[in-house]
């Protein structure tokens, strides 16, 4: 179930948006309601949402969830407030929609998040296969790296390292090198405890061969 935090003050409007929530309530609800600045930063600042429903504060609200580098959570601005142009053409996950059209958005975004999440389990599955411990963190941004990928198959031109690599670093805040020497030393740590013949089955080699990080990351997209 996909949480969502609400921005609104007015009563009335937030009557309407409890109610388009109801009709998905197999996929949704609402974990908070903030109907001033400071609560909407402290519940933003505490809880994870998938969802930010905003008619107050759009902006400030906004730039908070840019600071946080929150990818996953889908920000909808409600288009009955003036939003400035700097608003309009900041980062690409806002949405800004007319209340009346926020129950079929809500529908198309659900569809969008459970495609997103049953791959990223499939991703996770492929790794836990070959003995990739998940409390490493270079696990972590290779599970990034390749769902990522996923979403960009159809642009990607075939250099990892200008593509895709820039975004989980951006993501972390960390250094392209360092994400990759995670990546590296948690594969290092996989091809030791991985079973050898398991390591060629999965890569149809002929014989053992320490695969290469890209070819990890290709092998597991061909998979899902």
């Amino acid at each position: 179930m996909y949480s969502i935090l609400v921005v609104e003050n007015n009563l009335e409007k937030i009557e309407k948006i409890i109610n388009t929530v109801s009709l998905e309530s197999q996929y949704l609800r609402i974990l908070n309601i903030a109907s001033n600045f400071e609560t909407a930063v402290e519940f933003i600042s505490k809880n994870k949402y998938d969802f930010i429903i905003a008619g107050i504060y759009q902006e400030e609200v906004m730039n908070i969830v840019i600071a946080q580098k929150n990818d996953y959570c889908s920000l909808l601005l409600l288009a009955h407030c003036v939003c400035t142009k700097s608003l309009k053409s900041q980062n690409s996950f806002k949405e800004f929609i007319p209340i009346q059209e926020l129950h079929p958005k809500l529908k198309e975004l659900i569809v969008k998040k459970n495609n997103s999440e049953k791959t990223r389990i499939k991703i996770h599955n492929e790794l836990e296969y070959l003995c990739y411990n998940q409390f490493y963190i270079g696990t972590r941004y290779l599970e990034d790296i390749i769902f990522e990928l996923y979403k960009s198959k159809n642009t990607f031109a075939g250099n990892l390292k200008k593509e895709i690599y820039p975004i989980i670093a951006k993501r972390y805040n960390k250094s392209i090198d360092t994400i990759y020497c995670d990546i590296k030393l948690s594969t290092r740590n996989m091809i030791l405890d991985c079973k050898e013949e398991k390591i060629i089955k999965y890569f149809s080699y002929s014989y053992f061969v320490t695969p290469k990080v890209k070819e990890i990351i290709l092998t597991i997209l061909n998979k899902i």
